[in-house]
């Protein structure tokens, strides 16, 4: 993991408009298996360091998935739209929505706004 997940884990957790929904369940890639909802995952889905004509400029513009799944459909609407506030207020980092997408997954009952952002981060 790049020092870049940590950081996103520490500004939503440090939001007080996503800790009152999800508490501490923020997970990568995957919720825990007994685990409780509402709950966010993240994940890494493509993208690293920018290179210049000197080699790696310090920069890296990873896309970086964020999936705010909840019991009903306003829940996980509820925790997309604190998350996206806090993403764009980030200051340790830019992130940018370039993506998002309703789901409701069948097998668990459960409703997931899956959220893409472009994110800029100075790995120096």
């Amino acid at each position: 993991m790049s020092a870049l997940e940590p950081k996103i884990v520490t500004l939503l957790a440090g939001t007080a408009g996503v800790s009152a929904l999800v508490s501490t369940r923020i997970y990568p890639v995957l919720i825990p298996q007994d685990g409780t909802l509402p709950a966010i995952t993240y994940q890494r889905v493509s993208g690293g360091q920018i290179n210049s004509t000197d080699g790696f400029s310090s920069f890296e513009n990873p896309r970086i998935q964020i999936d705010c799944i909840a019991t009903t459909y306003a829940g996980a609407k509820a925790v997309a739209a604190a998350v996206f506030a806090a993403m764009e207020a980030a200051t340790t980092f830019d992130a940018i929505l370039i993506n998002d997408t309703d789901i409701y997954e069948d097998e668990v009952e459960c409703y997931r706004v899956s959220m893409d952002f472009s994110v800029w981060h100075n790995t120096a």
